[in-house]
């Protein structure tokens, strides 16, 4: 049976030249991508800049919201009322949105960062939250990432939007199916074998073997690399080629349109 998936990349996260290079590089092998936003990481010319080269490339875009907090970036749970954490996700989406359209570029899905992206997965409020800024912003067409079997998926689900589920290649899996959290050793798979050993796994077997020896299945749509890690480029160059020699299609999400 032909094996597809997308292959996406949070990007826009590393300052500098040396960042949009690296956002660049990294733009040459994914499907798709996040963008940040300006919450934990990015600002207007950075913003620019990514959605340029993803624009040219043919990526799929999204924008990469989070909650308002570049000194963690992104990572701490913040205690924000709804009508606060709502405001500041419109604002960021919002300033995302008028960045692309400057460049003629459109905004496919919406995939929240770090701290905002586990809670979502967990509580309907933020969940809520994050659904009725997307909404707000993009209407109806917007799609949202995140895991699957969440809070986040159901909500996004009977409001009659899209949902891409998403897998990781470098990050360890908890036996109930939940990433390990990163302050838990063994939450990060730092090798590049047994990263490239994951994505297969999930793509192939529909699978993931969890921190503690167990096989468990999973359900993706797509794959995400951490574009802020150092050798993020030359990784999803070799999980190109791995994919390449196993006959696996990368094809963008909601198909070639």
């Amino acid at each position: 049976m032909r094996q597809e998936v997308d292959l996406n990349a949070d990007l826009g996260e590393l300052a500098g030249p040396a960042g949009r290079a690296s956002d660049r590089a990294i733009l040459k092998y994914v499907t798709s991508c996040a963008i940040a936003c300006g919450g934990h990481a990015g600002d207007a010319d950075s913003m620019y800049a990514t959605l340029k080269a993803a624009r040219d490339e043919g990526v799929r875009i999204g924008a990469h919201p989070s909650y308002p907090d570049k000194a963690g970036f992104g990572r701490r749970p913040l205690t924000l009322s709804p009508d606060t954490l709502l405001e500041s996700l419109k604002d960021q989406l919002m300033t995302f949105k008028h960045i692309a359209e400057t460049l003629g570029a459109k905004v496919f899905h919406v995939k929240p960062h770090g701290a905002l992206y586990h809670q979502a997965a967990r509580s309907e409020q933020i969940a809520e939250c994050l659904l009725e800024a997307a909404r707000h912003v993009y209407g109806k067409r917007i799609a949202l990432i995140g895991l699957a079997d969440t809070c986040l998926e159901n909500l996004t689900l009977k409001a009659g939007l899209s949902f891409y589920c998403e897998g990781f290649i470098d990050r360890a899996y908890q036996s109930d199916g939940r990433l390990v959290a990163r302050d838990q050793p063994g939450a990060e798979l730092s090798l590049r074998a047994a990263q490239i050993a994951q994505a297969l796994q999930i793509v192939q077997d529909h699978q993931v073997t969890t921190l503690d020896g167990k096989i468990i299945p999973i359900r993706i749509d797509t794959l995400c690399l951490h574009g802020d890690h150092a050798g993020a480029a030359e990784l999803v160059r070799e999980i190109g080629n791995a994919f390449r020699a196993q006959e696996i299609t990368l094809r963008p999400l909601g198909g070639n349109r």
